[in-house]
């Protein structure tokens, strides 16, 4: 973190741009600090085939049951329910889950996953519906800092402000793409720093800004996943603000959990 590790650590060579939330608010006076505001609440993925529409929440948690709610017509009670899981090279999928249509048409499905990452997943019945996209979070302790640092520059050479979306770790290159999640919001973070410090358990030191983005006030335990790096030739800017996850992405990529 600032002040506590030398700013000449290769990383600093990224030179990364502060990042914003200035898209997510309100436009302000020349010079004015902008107030983020709050990350929306992360929809539930929903997908159909025929007359059978299943529905998940878009963010799981590590060694927690996630549910699939499905519903169809009375007419496909006992048919069989499929939820599959597509393989990180996109050329298979494989039975995670499974349920039975109740008579009035309802079911629900019951996976407990066992990775981080971003999966695709869809539901069989007959045929397959459109792919899910669900996140798996670790939980982790968290803590948030920026105040009496502003106007400093990070450890990964990014100059920190008020409206700096991003956060600090101990030893993911800087730069890393972080999904993070808490009360229902999610946001795409940048790993800008090191940290944290002087928190007994803390793994992620959110800055200001990221922190009022999502809702966070005092240390807290929320979700985390590291996002697989772009090869160097496709990998996006580095100033690309910080994004909530809003939409679907139709990724299948599995973290190991150590």
């Amino acid at each position: 973190m600032i002040a506590r590790l030398p700013t000449t650590l290769a990383c600093a060579a990224l030179a990364l741009t502060a990042l914003t939330a200035t898209a997510r608010a309100q436009t302000t006076a020349p010079g004015a600090v902008v107030a983020p505001t709050l990350a929306p609440l992360t929809p539930v993925s929903t997908a159909a085939a025929g007359d059978v529409t299943v529905t998940a929440l878009a963010n799981a948690t590590l060694a927690k049951v996630t549910r699939f709610r499905g519903a169809g017509t009375s007419a496909d009670a006992g048919r069989p329910v499929k939820i599959q899981q597509q393989s990180a090279a996109g050329t298979r999928w494989s039975t995670i889950a499974s349920a039975r249509i109740a008579r009035d048409g309802s079911f629900i499905a019951r996976w407990t996953p066992r990775h981080i990452g971003r999966f695709s997943l869809r539901a069989v019945v007959g045929s397959a519906t459109a792919p899910l996209s669900v996140t798996v979070y670790k939980p982790a302790l968290a803590t948030w800092y920026g105040p009496g640092f502003f106007g400093a520059t990070t450890a990964c050479g990014v100059p920190l402000t008020p409206d700096a979306e991003g956060l600090a770790h101990r030893t993911l290159p800087c730069g890393t793409q972080v999904a993070v999640s808490y009360g229902g919001r999610s946001l795409v973070l940048p790993v800008i720093d090191r940290g944290p410090y002087g928190s007994s358990g803390a793994q992620w030191d959110l800055t200001q800004a990221a922190a009022q983005t999502l809702g966070v006030t005092a240390t807290v335990t929320l979700g985390a996943v590291s996002l697989p790096q772009l090869p160097r030739s496709t990998a996006a800017p580095t100033t690309t603000p910080p994004v909530a996850l809003a939409t679907p992405v139709p990724a299948a990529v599995a973290t190991p959990t150590s």
